[in-house]
């Protein structure tokens, strides 16, 4: 199954804003900027770097990366359910600026320049890894409507999903049926597994789910699939790793996100059927 084409869209889901449900993002971390007891900004944003290597079948090795950032004065309402959290935004918040952001530690160096309208054009590669696992990347923003910061992260090492089963190419969306826990086990990885869940169309609500990579199992309860609409929506699956700062009235995760393999190393993304 060729899953490379579709595999930016997926991660961009992962990415949608900084600290509440990679999110894409941190479109996933469960604790506030500044530590557990402190009040969670309303101000959010996101700078996040991805990495794949995976064996596109028949035996094509596929490597590449991206980066990108986005950072608004409003994040999405978000439930929590058990370790996961659930999000839709009815309205998309309007983007504002942090200036330029340099990126260094990854394989090569990278640069985010914000356009006019205080968005983040993605640096993306389809021949270069951005980092294997276990390098620290560095996360510097001159600065703009969001104060400059710089940001640390322990990038993730990769997971390979052994539950549920790959889904055959003839058949190649996975059923989620809304009623039962979806049950997800694996090897290796570092830091978090997050399970990324997009409701019908690409407008419906996300789940996203973080469980400690060294569990090496996690379930997304009923009650989060509950909130996602019958029909078509998509997946992705990967190793996350996080950091967090709070500057001025903004809270920033900084996030790492490696693709997670199938058992014969193509890449854990693609449609769901969901009943």
């Amino acid at each position: 199954m060729n899953k490379l084409g579709a595999l930016m869209v997926f991660v961009v889901g992962c990415s949608d804003g900084g600290g509440g449900g990679g999110g894409a993002d941190a479109p996933s971390g469960s604790d506030a900027p500044g530590g557990s007891d402190a009040p969670r900004p309303t101000k959010t944003g996101l700078v996040f770097i991805q990495s794949y290597t995976a064996e596109q079948p028949p035996g094509t090795m596929i490597r590449g990366g991206s980066a990108s950032a986005s950072f608004s004065t409003a994040a999405c309402p978000s439930e929590t359910h058990g370790d996961c959290q659930v999000s839709s935004c009815s309205q998309t918040p309007a983007p504002v600026s942090a200036g330029t952001i340099t990126i260094t530690g990854a394989a090569l160096p990278l640069s985010l320049v914000p356009t006019a309208a205080k968005t983040y054009p993605a640096s993306n590669s389809t021949t270069q890894a951005y980092f294997t696992g276990g390098a620290t990347v560095m996360f510097a923003a001159a600065g703009g409507d969001v104060p400059a910061f710089t940001l640390s992260l322990a990038t993730p090492t990769r997971p390979t999903i052994t539950a549920p089963a790959e889904p055959p190419s003839a058949s190649p969306s996975l059923m989620v049926t809304r009623a039962n826990p979806f049950a997800v086990s694996w090897t290796g990885g570092s830091g978090r597994v997050q399970v990324w869940l997009l409701g019908g169309g690409g407008s419906g609500p996300t789940v996203k789910c973080l469980f400690p990579a060294s569990a090496g199992s996690g379930a997304v309860p009923a009650s989060a699939l509950a909130m996602l609409p019958v029909g078509q929506g998509s997946f992705a699956m990967a190793a996350i790793s996080e950091a967090e700062i709070t500057i001025g009235d903004y809270g920033v995760t900084a996030q790492g996100y490696y693709n997670a393999v199938w058992p014969d190393g193509s890449i854990v993304s693609g449609p769901t059927m969901v009943q």
